[in-house]
């Protein structure tokens, strides 16, 4: 949906510019307004988009309403997001300050753009470099100028962050494919080499796919990666096994819930009615919940994000099943702290391997009076 956003938006910017209609500034607003609310990141293809008009002749759009209108529209849909903020703690800038000092602290300017050549295929760099050329030569179009001058501020707001992800610059992506794909094109007539470049580039293009997508039995991705020379990496600087993070954190779901299932339905039916299952982070308690329905287990509660924002609920911390690296302090919280065995997954992050199952009773005050300090945001 980022991607389909910020290219309509793209896409009603040249339009704006090309035909001028009211209209087009309105839709923009609401496709702004929309994006912002999935990812904050739309906010600065506003920003870019007001440099635009500010340093080019079109600044005179400014005399006129609509671009106003725009800004309104989109920020009034976004003024959602604010205000849910402001009546839970900010808790998405403590979320940004904790996840940017902790376990994105290792990415740099650096790596956010030395990692763009990797996740956008690094057989595309000529294309999205002669995009650039593009921009810059095509003065009769101010729509593809406005467009760099986007790309632009955008990539500059994401660089001084410094410990931003890659794929935080890939919604506006498409800008620069476009304008090298154009440029290509205007070479093509008299470019005898432009057929075998193509031919290059799907092929390289169908090699790297297994890379993104899990198109090889696992055994066989290991293999082809090691081939490739491809050794796994996490941005959020996590030991890893055999296994990028990005496909390293598609395993072990199952074995959780699983393990976790076989616990509870050893419960008697009234300690059921009063357990609840509880997970360290919000993929744990993702794992019961994504496969309640298959092992007939209630939703599961939790620590960490918003998991620790829907609170926890009814339980009052009789009996929990706790799926945790270590026991931690829960002797200190629980009159009885029990070790129900451990669940181990092949291929998955380390961290997320060997957990225990702890089945903890009595617990030494009531949930909700302790729920506060156990918030985890990252």
């Amino acid at each position: 949906i980022d991607l389909f956003l910020w290219s309509l938006a793209a896409y009603l910017v040249v339009m704006i510019l090309k035909n001028q209609k009211p209209v087009d500034w309105i839709s923009l607003g609401f496709v702004l307004g929309i994006a912002s609310l999935n990812k904050i990141g739309a906010l600065f293809f506003g920003a870019g988009l007001l440099l635009a008009l500010l340093i080019t002749p079109h600044r005179k759009m400014l005399l006129t309403r609509w671009p106003w209108f725009t800004g309104i529209i989109s920020l009034s849909i976004f003024s959602v997001y604010v205000i849910w903020n402001m009546n839970h703690d900010m808790a998405h800038l403590e979320f940004i300050h904790n996840a940017s000092s902790g376990k994105y602290s290792g990415l740099s300017p650096w790596s956010f753009w030395k990692d763009q050549i990797l996740i956008n295929n690094p057989i595309t760099f000529p294309i999205w470099m002669c995009g650039f050329l593009y921009f810059f030569t095509q003065r009769d179009n101010p729509a593809f100028r406005f467009l760099f001058i986007i790309f632009i501020t955008v990539g500059v707001i994401f660089t001084l962050n410094g410990t931003s992800k890659a794929e935080y610059l890939a919604a506006i992506f498409p800008v620069v494919l476009i304008g090298g794909s154009l440029q290509f094109e205007l070479w093509s007539s008299r470019l005898r080499w432009l057929a075998p470049i193509t031919a290059t580039l799907l092929l390289v293009g169908l090699a790297l796919t297994p890379l993104a997508l899990p198109l090889l039995p696992v055994e066989s991705y290991i293999s082809y990666a090691e081939k490739l020379g491809i050794k796994p990496e996490s941005v959020e600087g996590k030991e890893l096994s055999e296994l990028h993070q990005f496909y390293a954190d598609m395993f072990g779901w199952e074995d959780k819930a699983a393990g976790i299932a076989k616990v509870y339905h050893a419960l008697s039916k009234e300690e059921q009615t009063q357990c609840a299952i509880f997970g360290d982070n919000y993929g744990r308690s993702g794992a019961v919940d994504y496969y309640a329905a298959k092992y007939d287990l209630p939703k599961s509660i939790g620590k960490h994000n918003n998991y620790w924002l829907w609170g926890p609920g009814d339980y009052t911390g009789k009996l929990m099943i706790i799926l945790s690296s270590e026991v931690g302090d829960k002797t200190k919280l629980f009159e009885s702290v029990e070790d129900m065995g451990i669940i181990t997954s092949r291929y998955c992050m380390p961290y997320e391997n060997n957990l225990h199952i702890y089945v903890c009773r009595n617990s030494k005050m009531p949930l909700k009076d302790f729920w506060e300090r156990l918030k985890t945001y990252d």
